[in-house]
């Protein structure tokens, strides 16, 4: 018997008890997503949160069960897929815990509208989701899994079903608090079919070595533009508006929801490409960006904002050099925060630079008989449009956001130009020379684009 063989019971021994555990923690899941509705509230958020402490030391127990394994088994190419698939698994279902109890603080017992009839049946197909799930691991059933996943669109379209009755208003209208505490809830809900998709994903890996979204049928796709859409229908439309944008999903959740509790206007989007039109069409008060971004990186993101609007902005970085941060406020950023970062000091910051920003001066800028389209970037005289080159536009749009403002050549060559430019400085006299021509009524006596001796511009 060679040695590989000689380990063979050992690997299969830790390799049963890791199976155990995962068990153990999705009946625990189970019995929380069974109990999490149409038990007294104090009671239900009590035992979940002690069967999350369960699933917690359950999932600590795996991974050294699978380090072991890793560390000192040598298991072969199969062995391996079972050990990751498992901590894979394991992890879902303590993630899936926590949703759990964020139902059972967000859910009363004495609930009895519409919206709590959907979420029971979200509910019971949900935990037929996870025991069906935990049968297919025990199993290593890979067309099982499959079928699993499937089942997850219609926990998509419950939840869209109750964001289009919550819209609705219904009679009576409800309450904010009813709205969102039922929006959550559906999105929790949805949050631990995902995850159960996860667990499925595993299994077929598990079982097969695929570790590939190709092992399924397409399913219906997350609402992520949907986040927070029943909160923003209850706010006041003059409330003050915040843009995030990020692409971790998990993050943009959570930024959006706390800063919606702090009674603000939320807008979400993950990719860079989308952010400055986001950004135009709802023309927030504040943004806040994350660095990096699929699509467009935030710099350039911060750099297109500025010169389009006096928005405050606040970067996300994992990066905590001098020189990020210098390179990120060079850019037009008003703060910039490190990750991780605590929500306290994210919501001090936000206050911060909204105290600092000047008040919304709108989309439309006007000056003697001119106006100022900023949005539409167009120029009218008396009524007529004046035709601008895109410079003569940006250096009008820079002066415009520091109205009354004395900005010298370097300035606006840095926010006009770019840091990169290689011209001579009096490459702004002649743009303003230019834009005298076409919006003064005397170019040689100017009303408005006023010179400032050995300093530079401003605009009055």
């Amino acid at each position: 018997m060679n040695a590989v063989e000689l380990r063979r019971p050992s690997l299969d021994q830790e390799h049963a008890r890791i199976r155990e555990n995962i068990l153990r923690m999705g009946s625990l899941l189970e019995s929380g997503i069974t109990g999490v509705i149409g038990s007294e509230h104090r009671s239900t958020s009590g035992a979940l949160i002690e069967a999350n402490q369960r699933t917690a030391h359950l999932l600590e127990r795996i991974e050294r069960h699978g380090l072991i394994v890793l560390a000192t088994k040598h298991p072969a190419a199969r062995d391996l897929r079972r050990i990751i698939a498992a901590m894979h698994i394991a992890h879902e279902l303590a993630q899936s815990s926590e949703h759990c109890c964020e139902i059972s603080l967000l859910l009363t017992s004495d609930d009895r509208t519409p919206e709590m009839q959907v979420l029971q049946k979200m509910q019971v197909h949900l935990a037929k989701m996870l025991h069906d799930s935990m049968d297919a691991y025990l199993r290593e059933d890979e067309r099982m899994a499959v079928e699993i996943a499937e089942k997850d669109a219609v926990l998509d379209e419950a939840k869209a079903g109750l964001i289009r009755m919550l819209l609705s208003g219904g009679e009576p209208r409800q309450s904010a608090e009813h709205i969102l505490r039922s929006y959550w809830s559906a999105h929790y809900f949805e949050r631990i079919g995902d995850r159960v998709v996860n667990i499925c994903e595993r299994i077929v890996f598990q079982a097969t070595g695929r570790l590939t979204d190709a092992s399924f049928p397409q399913l219906l796709g997350r609402e992520q533009l949907l986040v927070l859409s029943i909160a923003q229908t209850m706010k006041d439309p003059n409330a003050i508006t915040i843009l995030i944008v990020e692409d971790d999903v998990l993050l943009l959740d959570l930024l959006a929801r706390h800063l919606e509790q702090e009674g603000y206007r939320v807008v979400t989007c993950m990719r860079g490409d989308e952010a400055v039109e986001a950004a135009r069409r709802e023309q927030p008060n504040l943004c806040i960006l994350d660095v990096m971004l699929p699509g467009m990186d935030g710099l350039s993101i911060c750099r297109i904002l500025r010169r389009e609007s006096d928005v405050a902005i606040i970067l996300l970085t994992a990066r905590a050099s001098e020189i990020d941060r210098i390179i990120g406020l060079d850019n037009g950023a008003d703060d910039y925060v490190t990750k991780p970062f605590g929500m306290p000091e994210l919501t001090a910051r936000v206050r911060a630079a909204l105290r600092r920003a000047p008040r919304r001066q709108g989309s439309r800028m006007v000056f003697g008989t001119v106006e100022v389209d900023l949005i539409g970037r167009r120029v009218f005289r008396n009524g007529f449009e004046v035709r601008l080159s895109h410079k003569e536009f940006e250096l009008l749009s820079t002066l415009l956001r520091n109205r009354g403002a004395v900005l010298t050549r370097e300035f606006l060559i840095t926010q006009v130009w770019g840091f990169d430019f290689a011209g001579d400085a009096r490459t702004v006299d002649v743009h303003v020379r230019w834009l005298r021509e076409k919006l003064e009524a005397d170019p040689s006596k100017p009303d408005h684009l006023q010179t400032v001796r050995g300093v530079g511009y401003r605009i009055d």
